[in-house]
């Protein structure tokens, strides 16, 4: 396990991926999607289907005994306590865990964009029998973090890693998350410790990304403090490389009649298009648009106009502005379908924009909202990902003495190259592709 346990599993935990049995849900739902070409098949897709039943298997059969167990085993847990106060563990650190073999807490699962990961990841999450499971954008999952953690220092409590780990694993047992990816070093300086007190409470653990574990938060600062998360990572969790050349969602695309969606250049009768599909919309809620403000956590978020599931939002207001993703995060609880205008050509020397635009995507993409818009260029021109390292660097001057950094580090880290955001967006650019698909406007929600 991550962490010392009090005693040994006697459930017998045999290997995920060679564990005999019938096909399962997540190969019955793949199998179905080939044979009537929804999909074709793919090596790689049957490959993790078997992973994933595996896993599955394995989670609905132990986690709810395991957890009545530990429950109902008085003694042990009256044990665990004495331990604990004869040690003086008050951090939280000491736990009664279940000690789980290596690579049995989950499938980090990683490979290129539109690849199947994240469909095939849903239909896993689907058959989870307990309703102790969540399944968010990983981005999400840690903006709920630091909100806690901050609620928990608010409440006086010194050490809140602990806490909020208990509290973590008492909502949710199973953890899915779709794009895995450390950009933030805040973010990064907490993942080792938190993690390791979920998988000593017993979490499992299924995620996607676009990077192999090593290539996490590569280039970030401070890394060598992040290299432990990945060997836990590696150790806790069976890795998967989901080898695909094809992006499925752009061949759906070709497959799907797309609709006026996505409305490029930016001309005078796009835009009057654009805004003729907005009133229709509003039509539709049968209300009269008209500005909005949202109030949350002590923020306000202000919609220029909005009816019913509908709003309107300039680029200029939503990835120009200091807005970040739980501002996003309110659009999409309040609203279904977010028109955008005005989009321009990004570039690394608008890397915020970019940054901004990326998560608003990923946002309503993971929520399955609809996006209409207006931009300057076609979804595989709109990001010029070719930097000039050394202008990036010049424009950063200021942050540079602020975090002590030397020219040469500089160069090297993610921060300055820009590389995060040229791999980010090619992830946006499939989801958008997709979203623009009748399928996907008549799927979402």
């Amino acid at each position: 396990g991550a962490g010392t346990c009090l005693f040994q599993s006697k459930q017998s935990y045999r290997s995920l991926s060679q564990a005999p049995m019938p096909v399962g849900y997540v190969k019955s739902f793949y199998n179905d999607q080939v044979r009537n070409d929804y999909l074709e098949f793919n090596p790689s897709q049957d490959a993790l289907c078997e992973a994933l039943d595996g896993l599955l298997v394995h989670v609905n059969t132990t986690i709810a005994e395991t957890s009545i167990n530990l429950h109902r085993n008085s003694s042990l847990v009256n044990f665990a306590s004495h331990i604990k106060k004869m040690f003086k563990k008050e951090s939280g650190d000491f736990s009664l865990c279940v000690k789980y073999p290596p690579h049995s807490q989950g499938l980090y699962i990683y490979g290129s964009v539109g690849s199947g990961k994240t469909m095939l990841m849903d239909v896993f999450f689907k058959h989870v029998h307990t309703i102790k499971k969540r399944r968010s954008h990983f981005h999400s999952f840690m903006l709920d973090v630091h909100a806690r953690i901050h609620e928990k220092k608010m409440a006086n409590i010194a050490d809140p890693l602990p806490s909020l780990a208990d509290d973590l694993f008492a909502e949710a047992q199973v953890l899915c998350f779709d794009e895995f990816q450390v950009t933030d070093v805040a973010d990064a300086m907490i993942l080792r410790r938190l993690f390791t007190l979920l998988f000593d409470r017993g979490v499992t653990l299924v995620a996607t990304s676009n990077r192999p574990p090593d290539d996490l938060y590569k280039g970030g600062l401070q890394r060598s403090q992040f290299v432990p998360f990945i060997e836990l990572l590696k150790s806790q969790t069976q890795v998967f490389h989901m080898s695909s050349e094809t992006d499925y969602r752009m061949e759906r695309q070709s497959t799907h009649q797309p609709g006026r969606t996505f409305l490029y250049p930016l001309t005078d009768q796009n835009r009057h298009l654009f805004h003729i599909l907005y009133d229709e919309m509003c039509e539709m809620e049968g209300k009269e648009p008209k500005p909005f403000t949202i109030h949350f956590q002590g923020r306000k978020l202000y919609v220029p106009s909005c009816s019913g599931g509908v709003a309107l939002f300039n680029f200029a207001d939503l990835c120009e502005q200091p807005v970040s993703a739980g501002d996003f995060l309110q659009i999409v609880k309040h609203f279904h379908t977010v028109f955008l205008a005005g989009i321009p050509k990004l570039s690394l020397r608008h890397k915020e924009a970019a940054r901004r635009f990326i998560t608003l995507v990923d946002c309503l993409y993971d929520h399955e909202k609809r996006l209409v818009c207006t931009a300057d260029a076609p979804v595989e021109q709109l990001f010029d990902g070719s930097s000039n390292t050394q202008a990036l660097v010049d424009e950063s001057r200021q942050l540079m003495d602020d975090l002590s950094l030397k020219e040469s580090d500089a160069k090297s880290s993610t921060l300055f190259t820009g590389e995060d955001e040229v791999f980010a967006f090619k992830r946006a650019m499939s989801r958008l592709h997709e979203m623009q698909t009748v399928e996907y406007w008549n799927s979402s929600k």
